[in-house]
């Protein structure tokens, strides 16, 4: 009878092992598509950031050219 039960034992112990490595790969791979998907939305925002420094000097300069523009007509504030 003990050596029923010490099998058994045995047995659920090396199943909760196979368990605990399948969730390491999975967690690692998990882990991997995280760190893949953050990398490309880095990237994203970068360029995003690009975009809104070059609309804001746009916009410095559409402000300078109206401003000459009313000084010009004599409608300057």
């Amino acid at each position: 009878m003990t050596d029923s039960v010490d099998n058994l034992v045995l047995e659920q112990l090396r199943l909760i092992r196979e368990d605990i490595a399948a969730a390491r790969t999975d967690i690692a791979r998990v882990e991997e598509t995280l760190t893949d998907q953050i990398a490309a939305l880095e990237g994203k925002v970068d360029g995003i950031t690009g975009v809104v420094v070059a609309l804001g000097r746009y916009m410095h300069d559409m402000d300078e050219r109206v401003e000459r523009l009313e000084e010009r007509i004599g409608g300057g504030t």
